[in-house]
Formats: C-alpha cells, sequence, structure tokens
C-alpha cells in the first residue's frame, strides 16, 4: 500500500512538471504572471531601440513615483509628462490619479521620464528611483522617500519638509529654504541649506549635513544617526 502512495506521489509530481513545461511552452512570458519564468523572462517587452510618449496628466499638484529610471521636473517647461526609453518599458508606463508606475516587472532599460512643469506641493518615491529638481521656486514642498530612491533639487522654497525611511538619499543643498523639516528612519541621508530654522529627527543611522548654520536648530537623535554644518565664518 505504501508503494503504491509512493508511485502515485512520484506520478503526480511528474504530470505537474510537464504542465508547466507545456504551459510555458505555449503561453511564454504569459505563465510568469504566476512567478513561474520569472528569472528566465522579462513581460515589459521590447528592450532595444528608443520611443517617446506623451501622457496626459490630472493628477493635481501631488505626484508619486512608483518606477525606476531618472525622474525630472522643470519648472515652467511642459504641461504633460513626457516618458523615453526602450518601447516595451515605455508602452507599460501608467497614470493611477497621483501615481506613476510601471506595469510590468523584469528589466526595464533605462526609463526617462519628464514631469509637468508646475509647481508640485508633494512628490514620493517608493523604491529606487531617481529624481532630480530644477528652477524649484515655490512657498511649500514636502518631499518623502521610501526606500533606496535619490532626489536632487535646485532652487528657493521658504519652507521644506523631507521624509526618508529606508536607504534613501536626498540632496538638497542647492534647493535654498528659509526652513526645513527633516526626518530619517533607517540609514538614509540628507544635505540641505535651511537658513533660518531646521528642525531634525533621525532614528537609526541615518546622517543629515546642513551646509548652512541656522538660527534656530532644534534636533533629536535615536540611534547612531547624526548631523553636521557647516564650519562658522
Amino acid at each position: 500500500m505504501i508503494r503504491n502512495l509512493g508511485w502515485i506521489a512520484v506520478g503526480g509530481l511528474g504530470i505537474g512538471i510537464a504542465s508547466l513545461s507545456l504551459a510555458y511552452a505555449i503561453g511564454g512570458r504569459d505563465v510568469d504572471t504566476f512567478g513561474f519564468a520569472e528569472r528566465w523572462t522579462s513581460n515589459c517587452g521590447d528592450s532595444t531601440g528608443s520611443r517617446e510618449r506623451r501622457l496626459a496628466w490630472d493628477g493635481g499638484d501631488s505626484v508619486e513615483l512608483s518606477l525606476p529610471g531618472t525622474v525630472r521636473l522643470r519648472a515652467g517647461e511642459g504641461n504633460e509628462i513626457v516618458v523615453r526609453g526602450a518601447p516595451g518599458p515605455v508602452d507599460h508606463v501608467r497614470v493611477h490619479g497621483s501615481r506613476l508606475t510601471l506595469s510590468c516587472r523584469g528589466r526595464s532599460g533605462s526609463l526617462e521620464v519628464t514631469l509637468p512643469g508646475r509647481a508640485f506641493q508633494r512628490i514620493a518615491i517608493a523604491g529606487s528611483g531617481n529624481l532630480v529638481m530644477e528652477n524649484v521656486s515655490q512657498p511649500e514642498l514636502t518631499l518623502r522617500i521610501s526606500g533606496s530612491g535619490s532626489m536632487r533639487a535646485q532652487g528657493a522654497v521658504d519652507h521644506l519638509t523631507v521624509n526618508v525611511s529606508g536607504s534613501g538619499d536626498a540632496r538638497l543643498g542647492e534647493l535654498l529654504a528659509k526652513q526645513a523639516t527633516i526626518h530619517i528612519s533607517g540609514s538614509g541621508k540628507v544635505e540641505a541649506s535651511p537658513k533660518d530654522q531646521a528642525d531634525i529627527s533621525i532614528s537609526g543611522s541615518g546622517d543629515v549635513k546642513l551646509l548652512t548654520r541656522p538660527a534656530d536648530l532644534r534636533s533629536k537623535v535615536a540611534g547612531s544617526g547624526r548631523i553636521t554644518q557647516a564650519a562658522e565664518k
């Protein structure tokens, strides 16, 4: 009886393997939806050549970036999203309200996205994306990184708020701010240039570097994190 059950189990396993092989032969990369073929194939499509695609934007003054590649924002230029890169990944870029996502897994090549040149009040990165901002000029700006993403910005704001959760890197030394509120949870890094006031909190091993010496500096560090300032002149 036990021997018969053993042979039945072995036979069932063989049938299962054969079925998966047949399914992959017929369905190709569609099988990747279930995670079986992810190691061998990508469902992002054609990764050769280049293409440009334009998308309408109605997500208001907030945007969350959940896709790899470089995203650029230059204030005052354009009123739609422009996506450049390999044809397959470009076709998989989606806009869901205020979220910009990539609806495929696997190799996405080198994507470059240009945002509408409006004054975004809140910008967030989820994952490993890279954001570059130029000519920023507005009263308030809130930036958030969740993951290993990076940000660079140039311009001026009255009040800057930065939240980093994970190992993200925000290089904002060229973004002049009157006031800055900075919070790091994890091992992230923030570089900033607040003039009048800075409120900084670190939980973990994060690092905040101030290129200025604000008149009012408030700080709280829990862990091995550190805060450094520019040398007094």
